[in-house]
């Protein structure tokens, strides 16, 4: 494409040329006028300007947009966080309260005391607090049997046996002899109501130093239970337990009959040894946990009996009376 520059120059030499050729067209007057003279000098014409063309177009200024400025494009705020409310407190909570279950039934008569001889639970009354379970009534220690059922107030448990319903007596002992044991002893019905024997039992504690014979019970003398009433067994201890490694327990048959409420059996004499008496069966009965120091004058095996914490005595295989050993 031409330039500006060129464009001028074709344009003044347009002019020109059809400046020159105005001038050849003009008659012969235009050039020669006869004077007085020769007709005087030919012009030259004038000297033509060449045009310059002018100062070469800037094309203005180009500006280079800057496209503004870049927008932040803002920030939705998307309106103000609901809260949601206060939250529900759901109203107080409700205690439920405690049901009473009624009140026990008044069932059977009154227990009065220890382990009864028997029958049906009792459908009701209060749980008695002494002896076995309690067959009913408003308290105390229940006649016998199971549990009470309770009636309304749901299955009554009958309480723990009373403490002190069944003690053992014994005399003070000897330690003569480290192959045998000797006990004198009685046992009592300390509450107002009759006792089976065949729910009694008690335990004597000891250190069994023979382990290769084991251990018999001889009844020597039994002053109102018949012998072949009384039963025995040895029970190891595991571990041992200060003052004691074995125990026997002492029990009575059905045939030993029923031991009336506020009485004993009177004497019982039982030796403790080694079936074909071993030596020695216990040669340490002083620090055994049962054993009964004779004071300062009195002889082993001599009345008057004094009950025992070191021997202890169950009614039904609950414990109702002496501390077991730990």
């Amino acid at each position: 494409m031409p330039t500006t520059k060129t464009i001028v120059l074709r344009f003044l030499f347009v002019v020109a040329a059809l400046g020159l050729f105005a001038v050849a067209c003009q008659g012969p007057e235009a050039f020669y006028r006869p004077g007085a003279g020769e007709g005087g000098s030919v012009g030259t014409g004038g000297t033509g300007l060449v045009g310059s063309g002018g100062a070469p177009g800037t094309g203005g200024i180009v500006l280079t947009g800057t496209g503004g400025t870049t927008g932040t494009g803002g920030r939705a705020t998307g309106g103000v966080t609901g809260t949601g409310g206060t939250p529900a407190t759901g109203g107080t909570t409700g205690t439920g309260g405690r049901g009473t279950g009624g009140s026990p039934a008044t069932g059977g008569t009154t227990g009065t005391g220890g382990r009864g001889t028997g029958g049906s639970p009792a459908t009701g009354g209060t749980t008695g607090t002494g002896g076995s379970p309690a067959t009913g009534g408003a308290g105390g220690k229940g006649t016998g049997g199971s549990p009470a059922t309770g009636g309304s107030g749901g299955k009554g448990t009958g309480g723990s046996p009373a403490t002190g319903q069944v003690v053992v007596d014994t005399d003070c002992q000897s330690a003569a002899s480290p192959q045998s044991i000797g006990l004198y002893l009685d046992v009592l019905n300390t509450s107002s109501t009759a006792i089976p024997l065949s729910q009694i039992t008690f335990r004597y504690y000891f250190q069994l130093a023979e382990t290769t014979d084991p251990p018999h019970l001889d009844i020597d003398y039994s002053t109102t239970v018949p012998s072949a009433a009384i039963t025995a067994k040895f029970v190891a201890i595991s571990p041992a337990v200060k003052g004691a490694n074995e125990y026997m327990e002492v029990g009575f048959t059905a045939a030993a009959g029923s031991l009336a409420a506020l009485s004993n059996t009177a004497q019982i004499q039982l030796r403790l040894h080694a079936a074909n008496y071993a030596n020695p069966f216990d040669s340490m009965q002083t620090t055994d946990y049962s054993f009964q120091t004779c004071t300062a004058g009195r002889t082993a095996n001599t009345a008057p009996f004094a009950q025992q914490t070191t021997i202890t005595a169950y009614v039904g295989g609950v414990l109702v009376s002496g501390i077991e050993p730990s």
